[in-house]
């Protein structure tokens, strides 16, 4: 079985600058929020791997939804998937960190141009978890 660890900084190589500058970014660390308890599951990964890993898939599966429809408005099952409890709750809080980004940049920048940034990234391919399409 291959695994893939991520590291806590996956950065979108985007940033975009605008009129009195401000700017547009969607570079992201992973926040552990819940997690200070460390364990190892039989694959070796530790709690704060899954968690790290869960959050990449949750803040990435929120850009792509956003990059189908930028009036995207998210359903609950968007926001989870199961598994460890490490798991859950980093895809959540990656779903949500992801969505309060984007909320934020559509308050103080134009549609279109939130739209076009969000165009320009890419998913990556070392996502642990598949970004749900």
């Amino acid at each position: 079985m291959k695994v893939t660890i991520l590291a806590l900084f996956i950065p979108s190589a985007l940033a975009l600058a605008q009129s009195n500058c401000t700017v547009i970014n969607f570079d992201h660390a992973v926040q552990l929020k819940e997690w200070a308890a460390i364990d190892t599951d039989e694959a070796g990964l530790t709690t704060h791997e899954r968690y790290s890993a869960a959050y990449e898939g949750g803040w990435w599966h929120c850009i792509y939804c956003f990059q189908r429809n930028i009036d995207y408005r998210p359903e609950t099952s968007d926001e989870s998937i199961p598994g460890w409890p490490s798991e859950t709750y980093g895809y959540l809080n990656g779903f949500e960190d992801a969505l309060q980004r984007i909320k934020s940049c559509l308050q103080s920048h134009a549609k279109d141009e939130v739209k076009n940034a969000l165009a320009k990234l890419r998913i990556p391919d070392t996502l642990h978890y598949e970004v749900k399409r």
